[in-house]
């Protein structure tokens, strides 16, 4: 579910760039660096989330992977509502 859940939020993220874009009146040269810079921090967000997964495991794995699935969910629910 990781790798789809990192997956699916690149291609989110990508897709809304122009809407993004539009939306905070960016020219063409904002919009590349404003892009670069969301994208290159989203792997960092990994690492926090990475290092916060690792502790939520010792409380078991399967419990793990249940929070972080359904937080998941609902970060794709809220973005869906988001517009």
């Amino acid at each position: 579910m990781g790798s789809f859940f990192f997956g699916y939020e690149l291609s989110v993220l990508n897709t809304s760039q122009t809407k993004m874009a539009t939306h905070f009146g960016w020219d063409p040269t904002q919009e590349t660096l404003y892009s670069s810079w969301i994208n290159g921090l989203i792997p960092i967000g990994g690492l926090f989330g990475a290092l916060l997964a690792g502790q939520l495991a010792k409380m078991g794995r399967r419990f793990a992977m249940f929070v972080i699935d359904y937080c998941s969910i609902v970060g794709v629910f809220i973005c869906l509502f988001a517009i």
